[in-house]
């Protein structure tokens, strides 16, 4: 149970760093904008042009775990 556990806590961290890499790549594209743009309880700079972009990768990363 505890390695299971742990394999778990890998994915989600792992998933976690590729959702946010993405977030980074397109604050860079935009740069950061005044914009503030929600998603999973954290506040980052808003990214008009990306965003339904960013949510469905965001999506796609989620659910392939």
């Amino acid at each position: 149970l505890l390695a299971a556990s742990a394999r778990l806590a890998t994915v989600e961290a792992g998933t976690a760093g590729r959702v946010a890499a993405l977030f980074a790549q397109a604050a860079q594209k935009q740069n950061a904008t005044s914009q503030q743009f929600f998603c999973g309880g954290l506040v980052l700079p808003g990214l008009p042009g990306e965003t339904s972009e960013l949510i469905a990768a965001a999506k796609d990363v989620a659910s392939s775990h």
